[in-house]
């Protein structure tokens, strides 16, 4: 699960997630997994994670010049990207549209450049791409894949039960006439 903690400091899970599979979690119910096979509480994020979750990032395709739209970016939020504009628009704000994070999350405060990280690999960085492909190990995906298996075949045989029993009960209701 992604770390997250509200603006007022407090995790999701602390009676204030409005959806209805969380009104009863509490932050105490959840552990982290740690690189090591320990376990931590959710509030030891800062010594036990998988991979710090990079910021989110405007990528374009190599072959467009990331100056232009860069520029072009930096100078929307010199008219839009306060909130307290006089425009109308509000770069970072979707609640006038009825949503959220529309064009980019509602969080965001500024965009600013990336420097000298220019491909994808090099902002993720390696921590977080090892984790993700360690996700696609098959010690974790055969689990899965074996899961899966097991999900199908115990729904096939139900089907295949409540199909011989409706086909039969027909007959034998057929047959009390």
């Amino acid at each position: 699960m992604k770390h997250s903690v509200s603006h007022n400091g407090e995790f999701p899970f602390s009676g204030n997630n409005a959806d209805s599979w969380a009104l009863h979690l509490q932050s105490s119910d959840f552990q982290l997994l740690c690189p090591n096979a320990a376990r931590a509480e959710i509030t030891q994020f800062a010594h036990c994670h998988l991979a710090q979750v990079p910021a989110q990032v405007v990528m374009v395709h190599p072959d467009t010049n990331i100056f232009a739209v860069y520029g072009l970016l930096d100078k929307a939020q010199d008219f839009f990207g306060n909130d307290s504009n006089g425009n109308g628009f509000k770069m970072f704000d979707s609640s006038d549209f009825l949503g959220t994070d529309l064009i980019f999350k509602d969080s965001t405060i500024k965009i600013v450049p990336v420097g000298e990280k220019t491909t994808y690999a090099e902002w993720l960085g390696s921590e977080y791409i090892d984790s993700l492909e360690g996700m696609q190990s098959p010690q974790c995906s055969g689990a899965a894949a074996i899961s899966m298996n097991i999900v199908g075949l115990l729904a096939t045989s139900v089907l295949q039960f409540l199909f011989h029993v409706g086909r039969h009960s027909d007959t034998m209701g057929m047959e009390a006439k």
